[in-house]
């Protein structure tokens, strides 16, 4: 997928110097975007954070785009010994009525092959009673045939199975497909 300037869609290879992770056809769409842009900038571009690569289903965006979501070791339990992948996803999913819950991907489509990995889907469960934006990129992906209008911004990424807290980076050329697949099916009556 060729990388697009998040403020006009126009195709480009200027990315931000500091993050590596937005791109801009210009300084002036830099700058238009940056107050949106720089939590997730500094968040990522500070020294020793750890990343995973997550594809971001962007509430105001046409096309999903690879992102670095930070992540430390949560508290360690007894039953997840040596801790656990805890992720940050603040700039995301902020607001007092945001409910982050995961599905899982596990097939392609409701009814199709396995996957040789599962995918999980991170989204504001209360999307359709918050206010949030229908979700723009979900709605190209889909070609307009998403399940029930998906709203909010939606991150994925690959976990070690399910309910596990393990998680590892996603491969937009393998993991897309499945996951436009996954946004057709969810819910369908």
């Amino acid at each position: 997928m060729n990388p697009t300037c998040l403020v006009c869609d126009t195709p480009t290879n200027k990315r931000c110097a500091r993050c590596k992770g937005a791109y801009y056809c210009s300084k002036a769409h830099i700058a238009q975007d940056w107050p949106a842009h720089k939590t997730y900038c500094k968040r990522v571009s500070d020294a020793g954070t750890d990343t995973f690569d997550a594809i971001l289903f962007g509430v105001n965006e046409t096309k999903p785009r690879l992102i670095k979501l930070p992540w430390s070791y949560g508290p360690l339990e007894r039953e997840f010994s040596g801790g656990w992948h805890k992720l940050d996803m603040e700039p995301w999913f902020k607001g007092k009525d945001s409910f982050v819950r995961t599905h899982y991907v596990q097939t392609f489509g409701t009814n199709g092959p396995v996957l040789r990995h599962t995918l999980a889907v991170r989204f504001d469960d209360n999307f359709m009673i918050n206010g949030s934006q229908i979700n723009r990129c979900i709605q190209n992906v889909t070609s307009g045939n998403a399940a029930h209008p998906w709203a909010g911004n939606i991150l994925a990424l690959r976990v070690e199975g399910l309910g596990s807290p393990w998680y590892s980076d996603v491969v937009m050329e393998e993991d897309l497909a499945p996951l436009a697949r996954y946004f057709e099916d969810c819910y369908r009556k």
